[in-house]
């Protein structure tokens, strides 16, 4: 076989596309994935390399793309992952979406908006001090179980701390809370 032929063998060689056939194994230092690539090339061990800061774990079925060393298929790397199968279909250009096989999502919008949507309706913030700055909407009940402080509290037109009640002080209305 000729060199351009045998260089021409590697480059083609040097990427493929597989299927995910098993759960990623996390018991070593790097995770790796079992795979099935194109015919019936089933390959072992190869190391499943992900972005820093950022941690899956694809479901089998999952497609991947695999870089081999040299177009040596005995050293390959996955660089890639997707599963076609939940991938969010409404995105619009410019935006980004966490998202997981149950529909849960975290979405950012090309506006700017983060729009989070748990599949199960439940969003947890398990922190010590947590920070709002701007205006809150709250749509629905608000369960407290220690205390609230504040500045000024409102009740439908009402301010705890001004308010007045017109009976109490022998028919007179009283005067503001005492502090």
């Amino acid at each position: 076989m000729s060199l351009e032929k045998r260089l021409a063998r590697r480059v083609s060689m040097s990427t493929s596309l597989g299927r995910l056939s098993a759960d990623i194994n996390q018991s070593k230092s790097t995770p790796t994935a079992q795979m099935v690539l194109g015919g019936s090339e089933v390959r072992s061990d190869i190391p499943f390399l992900q972005h820093y800061g950022f941690a899956s774990l694809p479901l089998a079925g999952t497609d991947l793309h695999i870089s081999f060393q040299s177009g040596d298929r005995t050293h390959g790397v996955v660089t890639a992952s997707n599963d076609q199968r939940y991938r969010p279909q409404a995105l619009k250009p410019g935006e980004s979406c966490l998202y997981n096989h149950n529909g849960s999502m975290v979405l950012i919008q090309k506006d700017g908006t983060i729009y989070i949507k748990p599949s199960n309706g439940k969003v947890v913030i398990d922190a010590k001090d947590i920070t709002i700055t701007g205006d809150v909407t709250l749509k629905g009940k608000l369960s407290v179980s220690e205390e609230i402080t504040g500045k000024e509290v409102e009740a439908s037109g009402v301010k705890l701390t001004s308010h007045r009640h017109s009976n109490g002080n022998q028919g007179q209305p009283t005067g503001g809370p005492l502090s």
